[in-house]
């Protein structure tokens, strides 16, 4: 049996951390972070479609509908 009885608040103070001590050890931070907008944009582009006039339970069963099929599933990859 899983207790995910606060997970979340040790999630997040693992996740608070100061970005300035983290670009001492990862060089090329600012590369990462425009890559991360870049593709967070191309989904947005891509996937938010799948959803537009819908809501609720209508939304979840478009997105449902849309990766049904496999080979669609392994494009989005």
């Amino acid at each position: 049996m899983l207790d995910f009885v606060g997970i979340f608040d040790k999630l997040e103070k693992a996740l608070a951390f100061n970005s300035d001590d983290v670009k001492g050890v990862i060089e090329g931070l600012d590369v990462l972070t425009d890559r991360f907008v870049t593709l967070m944009d191309q989904g947005r582009r891509k996937f938010l479609p799948i959803l537009a006039g819908k809501t609720g339970d209508k939304a979840v069963e478009a997105v449902l509908e849309y990766f049904r099929d496999k080979e669609t599933r392994a494009r989005c990859l």
